[in-house]
């Protein structure tokens, strides 16, 4: 089964990067031409990130909590990313995804990041992995490790719990939902990046941080394409 999913997997990446090259692209907001190689034109770009917003989206350092020494975002959770969010999450547009690694990498290109990082995208229950079929984390994660030159490591940790589908929860409930459902395999980076779609109460990805601190993971930043406001 396991191997059936790999090649599956490998096929649809196949099918896009063919159909990226033979086929003209269009924004996935307008559907307006562009540019390759991001289906996204310059003016949804500018109201996804204008530039003059994105510094508060920058480095963040958290010295007060012990999981992560630093978080990067790329945009608050809002029209219209959250809609190119859904789109590759929900509705299987595996092109939604890879612009969205794009943009992201692009911020950090600006900025400074430490080479050494490896990518481990947030992992999904395997019995979920199979009903979606791809990883949304790890469609994201792709994109930036070719732009940045980075290792991606989708094996040092796996999801042993199916919690709820987080959207739906609210914090409290995000927050229980959360707990101990991540086990580490060593060897686990010394110097990891974690990635991921969302960020809301960070529940997940605390647990996700212990777990890899608990098994030698050192350094750990987080990386995430959009955060929503605080929730009750």
């Amino acid at each position: 089964m396991k191997r059936f999913f790999l090649t599956n997997h490998y096929l649809k990446s196949i099918i896009l990067f063919c159909l990226d090259h033979l086929l003209p692209l269009s924004c996935l907001l307008c559907r307006k031409s562009c540019d390759h190689p991001k289906s996204l034109c310059t003016a949804c770009q500018q109201l996804i990130l204008p530039p003059e917003e994105f510094s508060q989206y920058e480095v963040t350092t958290l010295s007060n909590d012990c999981y992560w020494q630093a978080i990067r975002c790329l945009s608050a959770y809002q029209t219209p990313i959250k809609e190119i969010i859904h789109q590759g999450k929900f509705n299987k547009n595996l092109a939604s995804l890879k612009l969205l690694g794009q943009l992201f990498a692009e911020q950090l290109l600006i900025q400074t990041y430490d080479p050494e990082l490896v990518l481990v995208p947030v992992p999904l229950h395997p019995s979920r992995l199979m009903e979606r079929g791809y990883n949304q984390a790890l469609e994201i994660t792709l994109p930036i490790a070719k732009t940045l030159q980075l290792t991606i490591n989708h094996q040092c940790v796996t999801r042993i719990d199916k919690a709820k589908t987080q959207h739906f929860l609210k914090r409290q409930q995000r927050i229980d939902n959360a707990q101990d459902i991540f086990q580490a395999i060593k060897p686990v980076p010394k110097k990891i990046a974690i990635i991921d779609d969302v960020y809301t109460t960070g529940s997940t990805m605390r647990s996700l941080c212990s777990c890899l601190q608990k098994t030698g993971a050192q350094t750990i930043e987080v990386w995430i394409i959009a955060r929503t406001p605080k929730q009750s």
